[in-house]
């Protein structure tokens, strides 16, 4: 007898015709469409070639199936006791500025205080501005009291601060052990994080110089919702003054980042052992690891640069930034730390040369180039004024500004070799 069910003769069942689909509820409204032609417009697309079922995991990139565990969330605090090799005063303060930016992370989400009379540029905008840099400045100050810093530099009106007052610094001593070494790297293939074998302990210094620019020129574009950013630096205190302390090469550094207030709180810091990235984790409270070991390709897609000053350039720089530009994307935000942050992550280049409105450049060697320079290049990349390395020039005053190139290897070699061959 013919089989009448239809899981005994499925090619039978998929033989006979399909009812028409029922009409939508809602009124048609274009030109109408034959049956036809909806029913070919509602095949699937062949040029997907497999259908995933809905009980299927989906992949993930790096990783073999959505059943995995999440990736261990590391804390800034764990990666620079266990990870990063510093000496305990040294974590310390870095841990001092992360609490002061969570801070500031929050102050900046409300933006300037200004009011609806406030015109941009006006006497009650320009005071707001200040007040806010200043307050950031507060905050990492507070910050930095209960820790071994003994000078502050901070880029704005108030200069150079010493802080009063020896600091038990966590209780521990000036003459503290090296912290011990990092644990074992965990043996799980699809853990993202690793500790590094072997931790380069960081000399015991007794007390320390940081130097601050607590949101790098950019207070302003905090009422216009565009990121901002503080940039930092920390150098082993000298016992010949104050300045003394500050006015250092950028080689001498033990530690620089700084960190973007954007769309999200990012961190980037260094302490001489390569570059990582952290964020601002808003359930948490607290910075994560998102970046470990970040590295700069070779040679990048963008250049960064103020094209409106064109005219006031050099006619050795204005025909440098011309050749670049036949290979190389413009991308310009025109605040410091982002575009930074943006030639550090993808490669590039970024440029603030000298002008003849500003002979000697716009960016401060001690507060903005050396940092910057500093990451660059524990992340592959390079630094130059000129023809000379930016990390070499030691600065005779506070706001001494410096004409310089950050980026890719590749892209600041090709700088540098044109400024030689123009200063020759």
């Amino acid at each position: 007898s013919a089989p009448t069910s239809a899981a005994v003769c499925p090619a039978r069942c998929l033989s006979k015709p399909q009812p028409p689909p029922a009409s939508p509820p809602w009124p048609q409204c274009g030109p109408t469409v034959s049956r036809s032609a909806a029913s070919r417009m509602a095949r699937p697309a062949p040029s997907v070639g497999f259908a995933l079922p809905t009980s299927t995991p989906i992949r993930e990139r790096g990783r073999r199936n959505s059943t995995l565990p999440p990736p261990m969330l590391v804390t800034l605090d764990r990666h620079l006791r266990d990870v990063s090799g510093a000496s305990p005063e040294l974590v310390a303060v870095l841990e001092a500025l992360e609490c002061s930016f969570r801070e500031v992370s929050l102050l900046l989400r409300h933006g300037l205080r200004t009011g609806g009379d406030a015109k941009h540029g006006s006497g009650v905008w320009q005071r707001e501005v200040l007040k806010l840099d200043q307050k950031v400045a507060e905050i990492i100050l507070a910050a930095l009291r209960g820790t071994r810093t003994r000078v502050v530099a901070l880029g704005t009106h108030e200069g150079v601060v010493e802080l009063e007052g020896e600091s038990s610094g966590n209780g521990i001593g000036l003459d503290a052990a090296p912290p011990a070494p990092a644990p074992a790297v965990s043996a799980d293939p699809y853990d993202y994080y690793c500790a590094p074998t072997s931790p380069v302990t960081s000399p015991c210094v007794r007390r320390f110089a940081v130097v601050v620019d607590p949101l790098g020129g950019d207070a302003e574009k905090a009422d216009a919702g565009a990121s901002s950013g503080t940039i930092f630096s920390v150098y082993s205190a000298r016992a010949g003054g104050t300045r003394a302390s500050v006015l250092r090469r950028g080689e001498e550094m033990l530690a620089a980042g700084y960190v973007v207030f954007g769309a999200a709180t990012q961190l980037v810091l260094s302490v001489g052992r390569g570059v990582d990235g952290f964020t601002l984790h808003p359930s948490l409270g607290c910075f994560t690891l998102t970046r470990p070991q970040l590295r700069m390709p070779h040679t990048g897609r963008f250049y960064s640069v103020n094209l409106g000053h064109r005219r006031q350039w050099s006619e050795a720089m204005a025909l440098h930034v011309d050749l670049v530009s036949q290979s190389k994307s413009l991308r310009y935000t025109g605040t410091f730390v982002a575009d930074v942050h943006r030639t550090l992550l993808y490669g590039g280049v970024f440029f603030y040369p000298a002008s003849s409105r500003r002979p000697r450049g716009k960016l401060r060697l001690l507060f903005q180039a050396a940092p910057v320079a500093f990451l660059m290049e524990q992340a592959g990349g390079g630094s130059a004024c000129g023809a000379e390395r930016t990390l070499e020039i030691e600065p005779g005053t506070l706001n001494q500004c410096v004409p310089v190139a950050f980026g890719s290897r590749s892209d600041v070699d090709a700088y540098v070799r044109s400024s030689a061959v123009h200063s020759a």
